[in-house]
C-alpha cells in the first residue's frame, strides 16, 4: 500500500513538472510553450552617439504567463525591461515568462549623428596630440598651416577630413590614427565643424 502511494506521488510530481516546464527539453513542454507563445515589442529606444555607449531600449513582454524577465547579449535575466549603456549594434532581447517559456525580440541600435563629437573634448586633443606637434602644424613648423585654434582647424576641416581618411595626415613615419579616430573627425566635419 505504501509503495503504491509513493509511486502515485512520484507520478504526480513528474506529470506536473512536465506540464509547468521543469523539463523544458520534453515535447510536452515545447507544446505547452507554443500554445501561447511568449514574445515582446520595442516600446522605446534611443540611438547611440558616435563611438559612445549611450543607446537604450525598453521592451514590453506579452504572451505566456507573466511576470517576465529580460536578457540582452547573454546577460543575466532581470525584471526590468529597460536596457541602458548600449553601443550601436544589433541585439537580441530574450523575454522569459514565469514558467520558462521565452521569445526573442530583435533590436538595432544605430549611430546618431545628431550630437557630433565635442571639438573641445575630442577633436582638439586629437589635433594637438597628432598634428600640432613639434616640426609640424605649429608656429615655425614645416607644415603650411598652424592648427592651434578652432578657427584655424575649422577653416581646414574638409581638408583635414580627406587627408586623415587617405592616411596622409599624420605623415608616414608618425603614429597613425585609428579607424575610430578618423571616423570621429569625419563625423565632426560633416556636422559643420562646430565649436562645441
Amino acid at each position: 500500500m505504501r509503495l503504491n502511494k509513493a509511486l502515485f506521488v512520484l507520478f504526480t510530481i513528474v506529470t506536473v513538472a512536465s506540464c509547468i516546464g521543469l523539463g523544458d527539453d520534453s515535447p510536452s513542454f515545447k507544446d505547452f510553450c507554443s500554445s501561447d507563445p511568449v514574445s515582446g515589442v520595442v516600446v522605446s529606444q534611443g540611438d547611440a552617439n558616435i563611438s559612445e555607449t549611450n543607446g537604450s531600449v525598453t521592451i514590453r513582454g506579452f504572451g505566456g504567463s507573466g511576470p517576465y524577465t529580460y536578457s540582452i547579449k547573454d546577460s543575466v535575466f532581470q525584471s526590468s525591461p529597460v536596457f541602458l549603456g548600449l553601443q550601436a549594434d544589433d541585439y537580441n532581447v530574450i523575454v522569459k515568462d514565469d514558467v520558462g517559456c521565452f521569445g526573442n525580440v530583435p533590436v538595432r541600435i544605430i549611430e546618431s549623428y545628431d550630437n557630433p563629437p565635442s571639438f573641445q573634448l575630442t577633436i582638439m586633443p586629437i589635433i594637438m596630440n597628432n598634428c600640432a606637434v613639434a616640426g609640424c602644424h605649429v608656429s615655425g613648423g614645416n607644415a603650411m598651416s598652424e592648427l592651434a585654434s578652432h578657427i584655424q582647424i575649422s577653416t581646414l576641416a574638409e581638408e583635414i577630413k580627406l587627408m586623415t581618411q587617405a592616411r596622409t595626415m599624420p605623415p608616414n613615419g608618425s603614429l597613425q590614427l585609428s579607424d575610430e579616430t578618423i571616423n570621429l573627425i569625419s563625423v565632426w566635419v560633416e556636422a559643420g565643424a562646430p565649436n562645441n
